[in-house]
């Protein structure tokens, strides 16, 4: 005859309300004291946090403007040397810039009185591609020549005054196009020099402002700007530059169709700047809200062990001592799948991302710039995503071991689970195919390991089954 094991076996490790309340209290208190203290350690360290974080970012970022950096070379050049391809990969890189060299002789010029008096770079000078190609060459010279006919243009033969014969002779010689046309923008340049040609008064209707409105007070851009230059050339007789330039556009204005409108002649500079970039704050308090939130991320992973191991403690005083054992199965390996989610997010799953949402930026022509708060949000919310979700087959286990789903159930819904994981991986990453897959396939297999964990774990022993009764 067997005897019977009584109500409750483990009626001397009761504990009693009030005792529950007190020890509820003394593990909140614990759990505060040790988050403070791994608060107090990740305000130490959050600087180091946050640049650590940035890793991915700034790699995505330096490889997209290395990218960048070479498609543009090619762009110019059809080609990119080694060397130019070398000096990149070093966080340098070619940025095109149109230089006026006048103005840089001239800024040379104010700081090293007599550097450069040999180099005559006046930007205001007809060059040769100012005459446009065909018969304008012949155009103008006929006009200059024919200026004293009574028909003429007021402002052709003020031109064709002031000009010396010597150079009415040249004009009027018979040469080939390519010798006519260098003959002509000599004359013309030479022409420039002469201060009397902006004082003429043929061309005293080009210096006449327009009748004044009141939409001229709201748009002063519409002040004749040459009428303006010609004051500031009366005012300052012996400034040849602006005598020169002011000549230039009256000349041009008489032969609209012949003579290019001026324009300032730009040499093309490749300088090499840095590219080394990462991320950016739009607000005075942003980067210190994220000081903050990194430290207190910190706190939490150094005090999260401590923080379970007490939570824990309080759950087993209301356990069983056969329950309480197998917390050291499932617990370890809870926290190995949370491990090993996050480092797969961290570590491999962001470069491929950032690649392939950078890929959009190139091909738009925008370049990626990223607020750092922005920034921390998505690299912890990624990471915590693929922890949550790699519980999976802890999830499958303990469903399996309080009845609520069977082996057979979970084999037989294979294809609706790998469905539900799909849509899952969809909502927990961002909206792109690459973190999607790097998430489901993973989940996947976990799966199929959770049937093998429900199939293979050990099951908790019963302190009724029969095994557990002594005979008399």
């Amino acid at each position: 005859m067997t005897q019977r094991p009584s109500d409750d076996l483990f009626e001397d490790t009761r504990m009693s309300f009030g005792d529950h309340i007190e020890e509820l209290r003394k593990t909140l208190v614990r759990c505060l004291i040790f988050i403070g203290i791994g608060c107090i350690v990740g305000f130490m360290t959050a600087e180091n946090v946050v640049n650590f974080l940035q890793q991915p970012l700034r790699r995505a970022i330096k490889q997209y403007n290395d990218k960048a950096a070479l498609n543009r070379y090619t762009a110019l050049e059809g080609f990119y040397p080694p060397e130019i391809s070398n000096r990149i990969q070093d966080g340098l890189a070619p940025n095109t810039v149109w230089v006026d060299p006048g103005q840089l002789v001239t800024a040379i010029r104010s700081i090293s009185p007599g550097s450069f008096e040999e180099i005559d770079l006046t930007p205001y000078r007809f060059r040769p591609s100012a005459i446009k190609p065909g018969t304008a060459t012949e155009t103008v010279t006929n006009a200059i020549l024919e200026g004293a006919d009574a028909g003429s243009d007021e402002r052709v033969k003020a031109i064709h005054d002031l000009l010396p014969p010597d150079a009415l002779k040249q004009l009027a010689k018979p040469e080939d196009e390519s010798a006519a046309h260098s003959r002509l923008i000599k004359i013309l340049n030479e022409l420039l020099e002469d201060p009397a040609l902006h004082d003429e008064a043929a061309f005293k209707k080009q210096f006449s402002q327009p009748s004044w409105s009141f939409s001229q007070l709201l748009n002063p851009a519409r002040e004749n700007q040459i009428a303006l230059m010609k004051v500031q050339a009366d005012l300052h007789p012996n400034d040849v530059e602006l005598s020169r330039r002011l000549n230039r556009l009256l000349i041009a204005s008489v032969f609209p169709k012949e003579i290019t409108p001026p324009s300032i002649d730009l040499a093309r500079v490749e300088i090499w700047q840095d590219i080394t970039e990462g991320t950016q704050a739009l607000s005075p308090h942003e980067v210190f809200m994220v000081w903050i939130k990194a430290a207190i991320i910190v706190g939490l992973t150094i005090a999260a062990p401590f923080v379970f191991y007490q939570i824990w403690m309080f759950v087993a005083a209301g356990l069983y001592p056969h329950e309480q054992k197998y917390v050291f199965y499932y617990l370890p390996l809870s926290i190995l799948l949370f491990v090993f989610g996050v480092c797969l997010a961290f570590f491999f799953v962001f470069d491929p991302v950032l690649k392939f949402l950078f890929s959009f930026n190139a091909s738009m022509g925008i370049s990626p710039q990223l607020r750092i708060g922005e920034w921390l949000s998505f690299v912890m919310f990624l990471p915590l995503g693929f922890g949550i979700a790699f519980q999976l087959p802890i999830v499958m286990l303990f469903t399996n071991r309080v009845g609520l789903a069977s082996i057979e159930f979970f084999k037989g819904n294979w294809r609706l689970a790998v469905m539900i994981i799909s849509v899952l991986s969809m909502l927990l990453t961002p909206a792109d195919p690459i973190s999607m897959l790097m998430l489901g396939a993973p989940l996947t297999c976990l799966y199929f390991f959770g049937i093998a964990l429900c199939k293979w774990m050990p099951r908790p022993e019963t302190p009724f089954s029969e095994d557990a009764v002594d005979p008399i």
